[in-house]
C-alpha cells in the first residue's frame, strides 16, 4: 500500500490542515538531497493585541533559514474500519 486513499480529491481529506502527508513528506525527504529553505512562522503577533498595529510585528517572528535534515523516522499505523493510515514522523532539522 503507497498510504494513499484511492479517494483521491484534496489533501484536506487526508490530514486535520490540508497539508502534506506521510507519503509526501517521505517523498520530498527521499528526493531531496542536501539544504533546502524552511520558512519559521512563530505566530506570537497575538501578543500584541489583536488590531491591525499587531500584525506590524509579524517580521520579529518569522524567518526563512536553510536546513537539512539530520534524522527522518517514521511509522505507519494501518487504522481498521476505514482507508486511511496513521502515519507518526519524526524529523530532525539542522541549521546549514
Amino acid at each position: 500500500s503507497s498510504g494513499k486513499s484511492q479517494f483521491t480529491n484534496s489533501s484536506q481529506q487526508y490530514t486535520s490542515d490540508g497539508g502534506a502527508g506521510g507519503v509526501e513528506l517521505l517523498d520530498w525527504y527521499e528526493n531531496h538531497q542536501g539544504s533546502f529553505w524552511c520558512y519559521l512562522a512563530y505566530d506570537k503577533y497575538s501578543v500584541f493585541g489583536k488590531d491591525d498595529s499587531a500584525y506590524a510585528h509579524l517580521p520579529q517572528y518569522n524567518q526563512l533559514v536553510e536546513v537539512f535534515f539530520s534524522d527522518f523516522s517514521y511509522t505507519v499505523t494501518k487504522r481498521g474500519g476505514n482507508n486511511f493510515d496513521f502515519w507518526d514522523i519524526s524529523i530532525g532539522l539542522e541549521e546549514a
